[in-house]
This record gives C-alpha cells, sequence and structure tokens, in this order.
C-alpha cells in the first residue's frame, strides 16, 4: 500500500511550504514494487530488485555484482515534496551482512546521488557502526554507537534548519548540529551497494515521510 500518490501533487505543482503536514509511506507491500511512485536505478552492473516472497519481508534490492559499488536505488521519480528544514522520516530496513554492504534510506533531491541528501543506515566504507549520512556539496558521516547486524531495525530522523536527530528502534544515537544541510526539498529513496567484491542484499518493509 502505497499513500499518497506523489505524481499527482507534482501535477499540481506543489511545494513543501504548500502542504506543511505531507505524508508519505508504504509498506512494500502485494506481488511488485509500485512503479508508478518508485523509480529503479542502476549505480553501476545489474542489480535485481524484488518483492521477497516471505512473510512481512518487503522490498530487497541485490546488488548482483563483482566489483565494487555495484548496486542500485529506488527514488520518488523527481517529486521531491518534502522540506529540508523540517522534515521527519522513519525506514524499517535489515541488511543481508554486516560486512562490505552499504543500506540507505531516507531523502535526495533530484534522483541525484551526488546531490542533497540526508540518509541513515549503513556504509561499512565509513565504518562498521550505523550511521546518519547529510550531503549538501560534502558529506557529513555521523556514526552511532550501534554495530551493524542483520537484524531488521526501525530507523528514523529529524532534519530541522540547524539539527538532525537520528534514532534507532527509538533510542537516540545521533544528535548534531549540520553546518552544510541541504538546502532543497527531497524526495523518498532506499540504495543498496556491495563496498567491495561480493553481492549484498538490502530490503526495506516499511517507509515513512513527512513535512513537520
Amino acid at each position: 500500500m502505497v499513500f499518497p500518490d506523489l505524481s499527482l501533487l507534482k501535477q499540481l505543482r506543489y511545494q513543501p511550504t504548500d502542504l506543511p503536514k505531507l505524508r508519505f509511506w508504504d509498506n512494500f507491500s502485494g506481488q511488485a514494487l509500485d512503479t508508478d511512485i518508485w523509480n529503479q536505478t542502476t549505480f553501476s552492473g545489474s542489480p535485481i530488485y524484488s518483492m521477497v516472497d516471505e512473510i512481512d519481508e518487503g522490498f530487497e534490492i541485490d546488488s548482483n555484482g563483482s566489483a565494487t559499488n555495484n548496486g542500485g536505488f529506488i527514488d520518488s521519480l523527481g517529486i521531491d515534496q518534502f522540506n529540508h528544514i523540517g522534515v521527519e522520516c522513519i525506514c524499517v530496513m535489515k541488511l543481508s551482512h554486516a560486512t562490505d554492504i552499504r543500506v540507505l534510506g531516507g531523502l535526495m533531491a533530484n534522483n541525484d546521488i551526488d546531490g542533497p541528501q540526508c540518509l541513515m543506515g549503513s556504509n561499512t566504507q565509513s565504518g562498521n557502526n550505523f550511521l546518519i549520512k547529510i550531503r549538501n556539496g560534502g558529506n557529513l558521516n555521523v556514526a552511532s554507537s550501534q554495530p551493524l547486524d542483520t537484524e531488521w531495525h526501525t530507523h528514523s530522523f529529524v532534519l530541522t534548519a540547524s539539527n538532525v536527530v537520528y534514532k534507532i528502534d527509538e533510542i537516540l544515537r545521533v544528535s548534531t548540529t549540520v553546518s552544510a544541510r541541504p538546502d532543497a526539498p527531497m524526495g523518498p529513496t532506499f540504495e543498496v551497494l556491495q563496498t567491495k567484491t561480493s553481492p549484498r542484499q538490502g530490503r526495506i518493509r516499511y517507509y515513512e515521510v513527512y513535512n513537520t
């Protein structure tokens, strides 16, 4: 189930300031990803995108590669309706491995991996703990004290004009001032990469974001 249809909002040309309480969610159920909402994009290699045929296991991206940074992501068709100075995001995610893996969920502007972002999850190129990543011209990766594992976790962040708060399973893990915060509205995204030469998988079974 997906709500609402973000493509309709784009047609109406709403901006985040027009819809201060706009909320979007997806529980990744059914037989196929809703391609009216989500777009699939490859970083490199031949990643596999699929709904998992198990109870409450959601959607999976398999990097399916043999080279560093093989993998891909899903995004919201360039529909950036969420405020970069007042937004909360929740992702329930799971890693296949605790090594050589990057699994991140959150927000990204213009479907551009080098553009403004606020993401949370794992990136073993930046350490072996769960982290929050903020990008706007440069990367700010702030690690939590929680080591990576292969269990389901509820990740959430609140991004304001001055700081970001990151929680894992409702426990505060990071609270930090953001000097180079994203400077543009953003849209939903979820990405999976292998950081070395062996394939890795990441799953997501719930995504929610709303303007505060």
